[in-house]
């Protein structure tokens, strides 16, 4: 290998100015979704299901904004100077998203407008980053010399977003409810303050590398081209006076081809599975693997049903101790016995002589086997449990004290819907 081939076959060096700036516009991406619901909450004083609906919509944006940019940065502009200018939107956004948070001089409605205008920005930015740093950071290296290298790139950029956005989703909340500024008992300019500085320098770090990067032409995009063969066609079907013909199923079929040649396979060969039968074989056992787990974590969480019949309430009972137990009950017409740290739940109809309307109190007793050394041998004990119509209440088997055991109830009642807004500390 002469000295040309030597030097063609080494790592860019360019590359690690790739990796650092994604390290830290991840870090701000994540940052700013970390502690974006506190801010619309508690700031700007929005209830729970508005900032549930603002917070999905830039999040929706900054996805979407992915394709326009993408084009942008293939077709027109290069990857480096969409990757330059969408930096530096990102940046101004960060700046007047900071400002709104210090902004005490100014009206509530004021102070959301800044805010919208800011987040706007960075979302703009962040969505446009996103398709064209990737691809940016490969165009640094020359196929077929430098291929065992572009591995490595792809890893540590990997490392590199999931090290930005850890840390950053550690530090924001604690920089924002530890520190105490403005007046305020949580300080939020501090942690975008933060936030604005991690992506000025990764700006400043995709600059520092200017001389040293391949800055490949903008060339068609692929989308462009898929959209504008769409396009053409639905005009030729549209203004064309020959008969009718399907054409969709064709048209999804070579969707699902170029889908499968350009992402999926390729994946597969990285891991040995190249031949057609051993790639239907293990999407096959992929399926199979989801749907069992999907119904096994289905059962665990709620049973056979999610759905009480008429006139019936459900009970949990979850055993708190490393060894089994035994439930009995006449009115329950059970005799069960719970594992290790194990659940079990029974649906009853509430028609009893204790009936307080919708509400009915049945006698259980409960054992322990000889392995639970905390009580004698055939200890049992006996007590109630409240059972309500169309409810699912959960009791949980615990030790109050080395002399006490006790059947506590867990809350009111249970629900399995999802909250729509979490609020956390």
């Amino acid at each position: 290998m002469n000295s040309d081939q030597k030097e063609k076959s080494k790592y860019p060096k360019s590359t690690w100015f790739v990796v650092v700036n994604e390290f830290c516009e991840r870090f701000t991406y994540f940052g700013f979704k970390t502690v974006l619901i506190l801010y619309l909450t508690r700031i700007l004083q929005f209830n729970g299901d508005e900032s549930t609906i603002i917070y999905h919509s830039f999040i929706f944006l900054a996805c979407f904004m992915a394709v326009p940019c993408a084009i942008l940065g293939d077709s027109y502009w290069g990857k480096f100077k969409a990757l330059t200018c969408l930096s530096f939107v990102y940046v101004l956004g960060c700046v007047v998203l900071t400002s709104a948070s210090i902004a005490d001089m100014f009206s509530l409605d004021v102070q959301k407008i800044l805010a919208f205008l800011g987040l706007f920005l960075i979302f703009v930015g962040t969505g446009g980053v996103k398709p064209c740093i990737f691809a940016f950071g490969g165009d640094q290296f020359q196929l077929p010399q430098q291929e065992k290298h572009i591995q490595h790139f792809a890893t540590m950029f990997t490392l590199a977003i999931y090290t930005g956005s850890l840390i950053s989703t550690c530090l924001m909340p604690e920089l924002r409810h530890s520190i105490h500024c403005f007046g305020r008992d949580t300080c939020f300019p501090l942690a975008f303050g933060v936030l604005t500085f991690m992506m000025l320098t990764a700006l400043v770090i995709l600059l520092s590398g200017k001389n040293m990067y391949v800055k490949k032409k903008p060339e068609n995009n692929i989308l462009t081209r898929t959209f504008g063969c769409i396009f053409y066609a639905l005009r030729t079907k549209i203004t064309s006076a020959a008969p009718c013909k399907t054409h969709w199923l064709a048209l999804f079929g070579i969707i699902v081809l170029v889908l499968f040649d350009k992402v999926l396979y390729p994946m597969f060969a990285a891991i040995g599975i190249r031949k057609p039968l051993q790639i239907l074989t293990f999407c096959g056992v992929l399926a199979v693997i989801a749907f069992v787990f999907a119904a096994l974590l289905q059962f665990k969480i709620v049973g056979n049903t999610t759905e009480i019949p008429s006139g019936q309430g459900r009970i949990y009972i979850y055993n708190g101790f490393d060894c089994h137990v035994f439930v009995k009950s006449k009115s329950l017409h059970i005799q069960h016995q719970i594992g290790p740290l194990d659940m079990f739940n029974v649906s009853h109809s509430v028609v009893s002589q204790n009936v307080s309307g919708d509400v009915a109190v049945v006698g259980i007793t409960i054992g322990f086997e000889s392995k639970c050394s905390f009580v004698s041998d055939n200890y049992e004990f006996n007590t109630t449990l409240t059972i309500i119509e169309g409810k699912e209440i959960s009791y949980h088997l615990t030790r109050l004290n080395p002399n006490m055991i006790a059947l506590n109830r867990v809350g009111i009642h249970d629900s399995l819907v999802k909250e729509k807004f979490g609020n956390p500390n």
